[in-house]
């Protein structure tokens, strides 16, 4: 079967989001024992894959870490694991004495559940996660205080988009900002995006920094 242009772009983007993803956790050691040269490996075939983000990742562990020489092995851990979460833990001081917002994660990759977890637990959340649309129904009814929530576009039986827009139709989540996760963005998306009313987009693979970026921007903290 022929897949056009744009399908195979689309598919090479999750490709590379997963190795990323994978990457990233053998770099942080989340769920996985720490090897930082795995994770090098996993970057550099994405990097292979004409991954930028992987690129500049393996620059980054080469230069801080110095995999390509012998070093004492914890040291390496350490330098690559303070690099990542610095990116995680800037600007966060300041939340320290606000409530914590309730957060809901809908995404079918355990890789990417942890991730976000990790990254918003920095912001001094509690963070609620479903592997589909309905689990994120029962999630939804059982937590009505939910703050924001980050919902994947690419999933199985029922996509992100299906999603939101049942929860539209049912005024489910009413004001409650809605940010999407995706590897592929199109024209396309963006429009049925603007129509549903999303107010944030994050890129996959996902980075500490910019997941950030788009939640300070649409969360308010009441004092």
């Amino acid at each position: 079967m022929f897949l056009g242009k744009s399908k195979i772009d689309e598919q090479n983007q999750e490709k590379l989001a997963s190795l990323c993803n994978q990457a990233m956790l053998y770099e942080l050691g989340m769920g996985v024992q720490k090897d930082l040269q795995q994770a090098l490996n996993l970057y550099r075939e994405a990097e292979a894959d004409g991954s930028k983000y992987a690129k500049e990742k393996v620059l980054e562990l080469l230069k801080e870490g110095g995999l390509d020489h012998q070093q004492d092995e914890e040291q390496l851990h350490n330098t690559a694991l303070d690099s990542i979460l610095d990116l995680v833990d800037e600007s966060s001081n300041e939340f320290d004495l606000l409530p914590s917002p309730k957060i809901l994660i809908v995404d079918d990759s355990p890789d990417v559940l942890l991730i976000l977890t990790k990254i918003l637990s920095k912001r001094d959340t509690e963070v609620i996660t479903a592997a589909n649309a309905k689990e994120a129904f029962h999630l939804i009814a059982e937590n009505p205080d939910i703050a924001c929530a980050f919902i994947d576009l690419q999933m199985p039986e029922i996509n992100g988009f299906s999603l939101i827009e049942t929860l539209k139709k049912k005024n489910i989540l009413q004001g409650v900002p809605i940010i999407v996760e995706t590897a592929y963005t199109s024209k396309e998306l963006l429009d049925m995006g603007i129509k549903l009313g999303i107010k944030g987009w994050v890129k996959k693979p996902l980075e500490a920094k910019k997941v950030l970026e788009v939640f300070d921007q649409l969360v308010e903290v009441e004092e």
